[in-house]
């Protein structure tokens, strides 16, 4: 039994190896077995930096490590209608919200020490000159950015070391355990450092929300629009419509790449935009920014991009309220059924 981690290693008479994670719920069950629903203890995590290694071919042997973080495990008594959520607090707030499972016995659940991921658009128009491109049964389609330097920071960022609680609810009753995160003792950085990582992670999160919220208002009006040019006859509330539609079109295209299809190659046709490059300075300071603090020329890059996104902001609300506001009112008076909203 590994001492730190409390993982059982087992080995066979051959060259292989089993490792079953985290003894901590079955020593804890040996003491005194639930008789009602449990969170059972947590064992320490650790703010844990990957470390690059010499690359070699996968092979057959190869096997699995655990997820990152730290794995929470309750104790069921019977089935649960609904799965359970388990909440991860720090000062009594909720920073993020990780999906269990609902069988009866002992559960399992890894937190992998973020907070909750920026939100995701949903876009609800074609790329022009692409009615090809398929939409979902929901009339949606996900924005794809593909380059690799973007998915990190597609995650949320990750939390300074500390004491966080999980929290169960479970109808009536209320389940809490605590939970401590160590620092990674390989790293040179300093609590003030990650620190610093972490606050500069959410400003950039609020910016990705501020941006994916832009976009998807913008969806949700444009494919209004596109719904009314073939229903509404008169000829000049179509071009107007048109007009309009154009107008949106070119604020999108700030946001992010109006052309992508949904295919790889999509990704490198034209430049990426706000949405794109703010993802890839995520994925920098979250993914590569180890234990230190943002750089200059990362907070740099920062403040040229919000100075750009507030300028989007403003040219949408000059938008709505000089252009759609009077659109609406126009429709509204020939059709309430025509109505933009």
């Amino acid at each position: 039994v590994q001492p730190e981690f409390g993982d059982l290693v087992v080995a066979t008479y051959g060259r292989g190896f089993y490792i079953l994670d985290d003894l901590t719920p079955i020593r804890a069950m040996a003491k005194a077995r639930p008789a009602a629903n449990a969170l059972l203890p947590v064992r320490n995590g650790y703010h844990f930096q990957e470390v690059e290694s010499r690359h070699i071919e996968s092979t057959l042997s190869d096997g699995r490590g655990p997820d990152y973080g730290v794995p929470i495990q309750y104790f069921l008594k019977d089935t649960l209608k609904k799965a359970p959520e388990i909440k991860i607090l720090q000062n009594g707030k909720e920073i993020r919200t990780v999906k269990g499972t609902n069988k009866p016995g002992v559960n399992r659940v890894w937190w992998d020490l973020r907070h909750e991921s920026p939100e995701r658009p949903k876009l609800r128009t074609l790329p022009p000159g692409k009615s090809w491109v398929p939409l979902g049964k929901d009339s949606t389609r996900t924005l794809l950015v593909w380059d690799i330097d973007i998915h990190s920071g597609l995650l949320g960022p990750r939390v300074v070391p500390g004491t966080f609680t999980a929290q169960m609810n479970l109808g009536d009753e209320t389940l809490t355990q605590s939970i401590t995160i160590l620092k990674d003792p390989n790293t040179t950085g300093t609590m003030a450092d990650i620190a610093a990582q972490e606050a500069f992670s959410l400003e950039l999160r609020a910016a990705q929300n501020q941006t994916v919220q832009l976009i998807n208002d913008l969806e949700k009006k444009r494919a209004r629009m596109n719904q009314l040019v073939t229903r509404v006859p008169d000829k000049k509330l179509k071009e107007n419509l048109a007009q309009l539609n154009r107008d949106a079109t070119q604020i999108s295209a700030q946001l992010y790449d109006i052309h992508l299809t949904g295919a790889r190659e999509d990704a490198f046709r034209n430049p990426i935009r706000l949405y794109g490059r703010l993802g890839a300075l995520a994925s920098d300071i979250g993914a590569n920014g180890v234990d230190f603090p943002p750089t200059n020329q990362q907070r740099e890059v920062f403040e040229v991009l919000r100075a750009q996104l507030s300028k989007v902001q403003q040219a949408y609300d000059t938008w709505i309220k000089e252009e759609v506001s009077g659109m609406g009112k126009a429709l509204s008076k020939k059709n309430k059924a025509w109505a933009l909203e």
